[in-house]
């Protein structure tokens, strides 16, 4: 045994000689083979080293992960005590006390006592990417803890103190440099420094921030008025704010954000006056608050992630990040979570721009994630099952998973001892931080109606909203149901408890808002805002269906409420009575808009079921009208402007007197969704095509059917009446264009050369011939008779044509397409085929275009929830 002796003396010495962990891994992996052979019997070795000693460079991965493995058990003092089956080996230190190892796939090294983790701990993790070694104390985390890369090299060393980490932890990036410095104290970030320059695009200190990008927002003081604020070029007047995509309170309460389609806008909650407004325009996703309040992080689709001043709304910085569908600061604001669908979430150094980790959360499901408020915890739910990321390593640490149902929500309790997980099913679940041991409160757990769930700040309760309408109140603690507020039966869909916990406000279906005293369980106020009670608010301007977010400002003497539509009011709590609704804003698509035969007035209808109406001299709304109970997907004017009729997705046409505000129902079929309207050019009649296939035929001096036309084998897209009124063209989704001959009902002709969805149709005035627009990045010229083709213009997916009342200039608006043309109108010389312009300023799908009478403007309307009117479009053409 002599010649062993001498290479454990070799080793030792040099694993004290050598300042770095690979350099004595090399002599280890000689001392583990030598060692090997002699427990099994094979001859001993030469004590004089090899001459062809094997370096790190000449290894595989496997060897590598072996080397290092067997590094961090050599650090340990362990020794090696039998080997058996060539899976396992057992290890003694000297103590005696037994360790098992994995050694098959060089995978773990740990000693179990009681059934739970105790002693030296040594596992490989994230597909061989990083070793971890450290110690537990009755399954917790305890003493020094290492973590090392695949090669051996330090990525991070610091203390836990009874599962919690505590003082000084040490990060070091791949060249071996610190890259931060973090102190905890109980699990906590008390402060953080970074030591490395920053990678974002943009830094802290670069002079050229101003010049290089505008900011996310204006003062009010230095803005324009909404309808014009940075108007695309060619434009007038833009018609509302654009779709909400989220409505967040600053941490202070004094200050509501909201984003959408072509920007942000900043509230005083106080008195709902604007305090700022977009400083550009595009489409933000969604944004976040830093916990301090003074940092905004947006995202947009061409930007990415971006730092601003919430103070001043300019640019901090630009990670280089692409989409993502939520944002998440942790509650220390050092750290940003980019949380993709369908992808992977990403975290952040909010200081550097530095990317950190990747969690790799891939689900074709919806993904809920939450920080511990140390900030040294990220969780993620996604479909059944949840995952705990260490911030500091990226390292997994706990799954839990065999939920039969979905995740909804999950979220820690203020002082990070609990965490809530909220299933589809309503059952809430409670585990503690500590141990990561589920809390077994009976009577709890078995409310499975849950819809909505809050801690109050002081972590001391749970706020329980439920599906019949009730909201219950339990003792974090102890699982001891303290009150019950039932007096409504719809639903609960939004929680808020003000800063003092005197007051919590329930949201619930149909614009119900209740107001609770939270130490009595006494209802203090109902506001009922759909119902008659409320006659005093016009009805276009009530709420619609579910109250989603409530927030009250810092004073608690105001709240904030949002409903699903996207109409947000504040309101003040002393007389219950409305400050101010935020007008403009919508979760709508824009689906249609069209000028007034007078062309002084522009209406336009959507996804709320409602028709809005505004001057086009002045720009300023004239009315609503909120009859419709489905999707508005077709408006039309009568030639002689004194109806307006509009088709929906309830499978309901309503006629609508301009001028008294009137409404008739002319037909109405459930399972016949309305997709297009199109008068006659007297009058006199109208046709509306639908997804069963059909294209029904009115006579407007009787309002009766006198059509049914069939022959469509798919959704009919679009329907347009020859100028003579004998000829009805038709488009659907398979492709086809139909014409049907008007005074018998019979189909003339198929015409089937595109090849994806015809959009749409429409006559040029004369009648002679037929203009289509398709998916296919074409629009096609007929014979309006014979359907003959006569040629082609080639762009980019249609998704809706106009003509000019002369008929001399082609309007066509965008579907999907590239970069250089995308969510844009081209307007081309009909005879021609010249361009004449193209006008950017929607953020999304152009869903209708429509000339003026005079041809002069033109309005246009988009999924992003905004209608333009244009009135620089061109002049090429006039007099020609």
């Amino acid at each position: 045994m002599n010649n062993v002796n001498v290479v454990m003396q070799n080793v030792i010495y040099n694993y004290k000689r050598h300042n770095t962990f690979v350099e004595y891994c090399v002599n280890l992996l000689y001392l583990f083979f030598t060692g090997f052979i002699l427990l099994t019997g094979c001859h001993t070795p030469s004590s004089d080293p090899p001459s062809n000693v094997t370096t790190i460079s000449d290894l595989d991965d496997s060897k590598i992960r072996e080397k290092v493995f067997e590094g961090a058990i050599q650090e340990t003092d362990l020794e090696l005590l039998l080997n058996t089956s060539g899976e396992k080996i057992y290890y003694v230190n000297p103590k005696g006390s037994p360790y098992t190892g994995w050694v098959k796939d060089i995978r773990k090294l740990q000693q179990v006592q009681n059934g739970k983790k105790h002693g030296i701990y040594i596992t490989w993790y994230g597909n061989w990417q990083r070793a971890i070694q450290g110690n537990y104390n009755k399954g917790l985390p305890d003493g020094l803890w290492i973590v090392w890369d695949p090669i051996g090299q330090k990525e991070s060393e610091g203390i836990y103190n009874n599962g919690r980490r505590d003082g000084l932890w040490t990060t070091w990036n791949p060249d071996g440099e610190k890259s931060s410095e973090i102190t905890y104290e109980n699990g906590k970030v008390i402060k953080s420094v970074s030591l490395l320059q920053a990678e974002s695009e943009i830094s802290t200190d670069n002079s050229n921030i101003e010049d290089t990008e505008k900011p996310v927002f204006v003062l009010c003081g230095n803005a324009q008025k909404d309808d014009k604020l940075v108007l695309p070029k060619g434009a007038k007047y833009r018609l509302g704010r654009g779709g909400i995509s989220n409505v967040q309170t600053s941490p202070d309460g004094k200050r509501l954000a909201v984003t959408t389609s072509i920007g942000l806008w900043i509230f005083n909650t106080d008195s709902g006056e604007e305090y700022a407004v977009p400083g550009e325009v595009g489409a933000l996703y969604t944004f976040v608050f830093s916990p301090d309040g003074k940092t905004l992080a947006t995202v947009s689709g061409r930007s990415g992630i971006r730092l601003w001043s919430a103070d001043t709304g300019k640019l901090i910085m630009r990670i280089k990040e692409g989409y993502a569908d939520k944002l998440l600061f942790s509650s220390d604001g050092r750290l940003l979570a980019s949380v993709k669908r369908n992808k992977n979430t990403r975290l952040w150094d909010v200081s550097t721009g530095n990317h950190l980790h990747t969690f790799f959360t891939n689900t074709p499901d919806g993904i809920s994630v939450s920080f511990s408020p140390g900030g040294d915890i990220f969780a993620t739910a996604h479909g059944s099952t949840l995952e705990l990321w260490d911030t500091l390593t990226g390292q997994k640490t706990h799954t839990f998973s065999g939920e039969e149902n979905e995740f909804n929500t999950i979220q820690f309790s203020p002082d990070g001892s609990i965490l809530a997980t909220h299933y589809t099913n309503g059952r809430v679940r409670l585990w503690d931080t500590h141990t990561w041991r589920e809390k077994h409160f009976t009577q709890l757990q078995q409310q499975d109606s849950v819809s909505m769930v809050l801690f109050s700040s002081d972590g001391s309760k749970l706020v329980y909203g439920h599906g019949n309408g009730t909201v219950t109140i339990w003792n974090v603690l102890t699982g001891e149901h303290l009150n019950t507020l039932s007096e409504s039966n719809n639903g609960v869909r939004s929680l808020a408890i003000n800063v003092d916990e005197s007051i919590l406000a329930s949201g619930h279906l149909f614009g119900t808002i209740q107001i609770w005293d939270l130490g009595t369980g006494q209802l203090i106020k109902t506001w009922n805002i759909e119902t008659s009670e409320n006659e005093d608010i016009p009805y276009h301007d009530r709420h619609v269906k579910t109250i989603i977010y409530l927030s009250f400002n810092s004073g608690a003497n105001t709240l904030v409420s949002q409903s699903e539509t996207g109409v947000i009011k504040i309101w003040d709590l002393a007389t219950g009575q409305q400050i101010k609704e935020l007008s403009g804003f919508n979760k709508e698509q824009i689906s249609a808009s069209i000028f007034s035969p007078d062309g002084k007035i522009v209406a336009f209808g959507g996804g709320r079921g409602e028709i809005r109406r505004w001057n086009v001299l002045t720009g300023e709304y004239i009315d609503s009208f909120l009859e419709n109970t489905g999707y508005i997907s077709s408006i039309v004017y009568s030639p002689n402007g004194e109806t307006l009729a509009s088709g929906s997705w309830d499978g309901g046409i309503r006629l609508l007197d301009t001028q008294s505000g009137g409404q008739k129902v002319i037909y109405k079929d459930t399972i016949d969704d309305i997709t297009c309207l199109s008068y006659s050019s007297d009058g006199k009649r109208l046709a509306g095509g639908t997804r069963n296939r059909d294209i029904h035929i009115f006579d407007l001096s009787t309002e009766q059917k006198i059509h049914t036309l069939k022959g469509h084998n798919s959704d009919v897209y679009s329907v347009a009446f020859s100028p003579d009124g004998n000829t009805l063209a038709s488009g659907e989704r398979n492709h086809s264009l139909h014409l049907w001959d008007i005074p018998t009902g019979r189909l003339k002709k198929v015409i089937k050369e595109h090849t994806h969805y015809v959009s749409d149709v429409l006559f040029t005035p004369d009648g002679k011939t037929l203009i289509s627009g398709s998916w296919d990045y074409t629009i096609r010229f007929w014979d309006a008779d014979t359907g003959e083709y006569r040629k082609t213009i080639e762009w980019v997916t249609i998704s809706c044509l106009a003509l000019s009342a002369d008929g001399k200039i082609l309007a066509a608006g965008s579907v999907f397409s590239g970069d250089n043309v995308y969510n844009s109108i081209r307007l081309w010389d009909i005879k021609t085929g010249k361009v004449l312009n193209t006008l950017y300023g929607h953020t999304n799908s152009i869903s209708s275009v429509n000339f003026s009478p005079n041809g002069e403007m033109l309005v246009s309307s988009s999924h992003d929830g905004i209608v333009i009117l244009w009135d620089d479009i061109n002049t090429d053409v006039k007099g020609k």
